[in-house]
């Protein structure tokens, strides 16, 4: 199914139906195929699991681990809540939850429940950060990251009360930073009108590089610390953009299921796992590159769209692997 959605690049069961290197029907491979979306033995523990915990354990050598969490429509009529790992500049899926209904804001307990996953899959001992929009700036995830000892940097609305003890309370807009400043930081803040903290807050303002200043709830001590690992968050947005628009088109599949879905899910993600992992391979050899693109074009293409389009000359050449990067890629 990996192969069959690799070379079709649409998550539906039409087409990974005809992509399926069966011969027989078509009705019956995208029989096979629902057969296996629907089974009570696809599940994360067994396809997913252990690929991911030993890319988790590598990359927790090399410090703390950056975790984006965002939710984004999937599906017909479903959204997705995704947790994935920060990786340079891009991301890399590690669990995920479906739920019924288009667009808006998922309950918080939604949150907590995927978190919650995420802690028994995580390398013992590894600083964690967690980062979010708004959406994920409520009390309950704070709290579970200071349970488990976190850290975390969280954007808020600009219409979030905040208290200084001892003074009024007032809306996190009223932060502004100083003349040729970019930060305003305002430490052991309670949060909003239940008074959670104390907690930091900050406003972040890069003009006239950006129009809109952005409000941030962290936990962290350092403004310029907080902003740093916040623009990580958007690798996320990349994520989905390769599992969707740019790679598998799994937001036009017409199923509609939240249980097979998050079969679907394992199916996309290993699928990008590959292939991102492949373009990183093909990125070093040069000359297998100019079979399928312009040489001094190489660095406009993201590694995953240049591990799909190597992996696509492949196929529609019937060409093996060259055996430096098979040799390389396991």
């Amino acid at each position: 199914m990996i192969s069959a959605l690799i070379r079709g690049r649409r998550a539906s069961l039409k087409c990974i139906g005809q992509h399926l290197p069966y011969d027989i029907d078509l009705e019956s491979r995208i029989k096979k195929a629902k057969r296996w979306l629907d089974s009570k033995y696809t599940t994360y523990q067994s396809f997913f699991l252990p690929y991911i915990k030993p890319i988790l354990e590598s990359l927790a050598k090399a410090g703390p681990l950056f975790l984006a969490i965002d939710g984004s429509e999937v599906g017909c009529g479903s959204m997705g809540l995704m947790i994935s790992v920060v990786y340079k500049k891009r991301s890399i899926p590690i669990c995920w939850l479906i739920r019924k209904g288009s667009k808006g804001h998922l309950p918080e307990q939604m949150h907590l429940d995927l978190l919650n996953t995420v802690v028994d899959i995580l390398p013992p001992d590894c600083p964690i950060v967690l980062l979010g929009d708004g959406e994920f700036d409520g009390i309950g995830i704070q709290k579970f990251c200071r349970q488990n000892q976190w850290d975390y940097v969280l954007r808020t609305a600009k219409d979030t009360i905040i208290t200084i003890p001892g003074q009024e309370a007032f809306s996190i807009k009223d932060l502004y930073p100083a003349n040729g400043e970019k930060y305003c930081f305002a430490p052991q803040i309670r949060f909003s009108k239940k008074q959670y903290g104390p907690v930091n807050v900050m406003c972040w303002h890069d003009y006239p590089k950006y129009k809109n200043p952005i409000f941030l709830v962290t936990n962290l001590e350092l403004p310029q610390l907080a902003a740093r690992y916040y623009r990580k968050r958007a690798s996320i947005e990349t994520l989905f953009g390769d599992i969707k628009s740019r790679g598998f088109s799994i937001h036009r599949t017409r199923i509609a299921e939240p249980c097979r879905l998050q079969s679907l899910l394992l199916v996309t993600c290993l699928a990008y796992l590959l292939t991102f992992s492949f373009g990183k391979q093909v990125r070093e050899k040069v000359n297998f590159i100019g079979k399928f693109c312009r040489k001094e074009r190489l660095y406009e293409l993201s590694i995953f769209s240049l591990g799909l389009n190597a992996l696509q000359y492949l196929i529609d050449f019937q060409k093996a692997i060259p055996p430096n990067l098979s040799m390389n890629f396991l």
